[in-house]
């Protein structure tokens, strides 16, 4: 007499993901024919031929997967588990881009007249830049000074014989801020 042993269950197909979004992906596949599928296990790597590891599991036929890099570019793999604790091969590979940061502003410039110092800008290129941030260099950092939609400021908070620096940082419509502008430096007279 020859025993069966129970297969292991057929990979999973039909796995898409969404490019774009902001820190995450959302993941969608087709449910498996089998009736004993117990979950479904995601695999995520930045190398689309080695080094997936777990990056959790569902028990339906879609997943978000959160923490992602800006700008970055990952690879999704999924098994299927029986409740007999039998895994699939793994599903064809999807690959994803999660939304980038914003392209900094251009170009600051600084010009000190009765009003303050008018600073301006070059606008960012990406496409939803909403706002920018515009900071006062200090000695551990920046602050913000304020926040705009357009591409100048004028700051009247002005003394003489003194030292500012400023940079400025776009800012898109899903909230994400762009690496600092180049600094610019403005000395005021005695």
């Amino acid at each position: 007499m020859n025993g069966v042993t129970k297969p292991l269950p057929a990979k999973p197909s039909g796995l898409a993901g969404t490019s774009g979004e902001v820190k995450q992906t959302s993941l969608k596949w087709t449910a498996n024919a089998e009736q004993d599928i117990k979950e479904y296990l995601i695999y995520r790597s930045t190398n689309a031929d080695k080094g997936f590891s777990s990056a959790g599991s569902a028990k339906e036929t879609s997943f978000t997967a959160g923490k992602l890099d800006d700008g970055a570019t990952y690879y999704f793999r999924v098994t299927a588990k029986d409740t007999d604790g039998l895994e699939s091969a793994q599903s064809d590979t999807v690959s994803i881009a999660t939304k980038p940061l914003p392209t900094p502003p251009g170009s600051p410039s600084a010009t000190l007249d009765q009003t303050g110092i008018n600073l301006s800008w070059s606008p960012s290129p990406t496409g939803d830049v909403v706002k920018y941030n515009v900071y006062k260099k200090g000695f551990f950092g920046g602050s913000v000074l304020a926040t705009v939609a357009e591409t100048s400021f004028i700051s009247k908070d002005v003394k003489p014989d003194s030292s500012y620096g400023f940079y400025v940082t776009a800012v898109d419509s899903t909230g994400l801020e762009s690496k600092p502008s180049p600094a610019v430096e403005i000395k005021t007279p005695k």
